[in-house]
């Protein structure tokens, strides 16, 4: 069904790899009409979980360079690709699981524009993160000249996108920019259990709290604790805050349907 990725379901567990190494998992426009196939798919799959892995020694090292030059000359081609990309990265943001990105080797412009859509993102000690676009006289198009400054601050932000210096995992730990830093070998484990630990959580609440979030970052703080409230005192009436609730008061573990 796919060529550019594979799509696996396990459970309530889906996983997307990034199946591109000759091209070190580079987005072209196939692979991003793909990606938006596969989130959609788990989105109409009672999916728990998403994690985004890669095949090969890159996790993505940016746009389509060849689709790139390809379309530079041709306005209309080249908005077109850009929106296929962001079209990805919303369509991760807007899914109503969380999204796990497990990186290897290099993520780098796209790639990262790619994990920064993402939310939770575990990487590997050997990792490198950055946007190198200000070294080839390039300028973004994925959104992460308005993502990055979100996440690690606008000094920080401009600082990298203007040197295109690139970070290690660990400085990118310690800037927020991910949040688990593992040796290569024990990924796969650390990407696995914490998938296994989101799928126990209410899948209503993991759903609600991401669009919220998403929601509220761009208003006003009075109208987002506004919009936050409403959502709470709604969510009392579900089932998964009912059954949450009697198992704390008998010291259970809860079992959530998501209803």
């Amino acid at each position: 069904m796919f060529k550019s990725i594979i799509y696996e379901k396990t459970g309530d567990i889906a996983t997307v790899y990034l199946n591109r190494p000759e091209k070190l998992n580079s987005l072209s426009s196939s692979m991003c009409k793909e990606l938006v196939a596969a989130i959609n798919m788990a989105s109409d799959d009672k999916t728990r979980v998403m994690i985004i892995k890669a095949k090969g020694r890159a996790f993505c090292a940016g746009a389509d360079l060849e689709e790139i030059k390809s379309v530079a000359n041709k306005p209309d081609m080249a908005k077109n690709f850009f929106d296929q990309i962001n079209r990805v990265f919303f369509s991760l943001e807007e899914a109503p699981y969380p999204v796990i990105a497990a990186v290897n080797g290099l993520a780098l412009t796209g790639g990262l524009e790619l994990l920064m859509a993402c939310d939770i993102i575990v990487a590997a000690e050997e990792s490198q993160l950055g946007d190198h676009s200000s070294n080839y006289g390039l300028i973004p198009g994925g959104g992460g000249i308005q993502r990055l400054p979100r996440i690690i601050g606008m000094h920080r932000a401009k600082y990298l996108m203007l040197t295109g210096e690139w970070l290690s995992a660990q400085e990118a730990l310690e800037i927020g920019l991910v949040n688990i830093v593992v040796p290569e070998n024990d990924l796969e484990n650390a990407v696995h259990e914490l998938a296994i630990n989101l799928t126990k959580k209410s899948p209503l609440v993991n759903k609600k709290v991401k669009k919220l979030m998403h929601q509220g970052i761009n208003m006003n703080i009075k109208d987002a604790i506004e919009l936050e409230i409403f959502n709470a005192v709604e969510h009392l009436r579900s089932e998964d805050c009912i059954k949450g609730i009697e198992a704390f008061e008998q010291r259970k573990k809860p079992v959530f349907k998501g209803r």
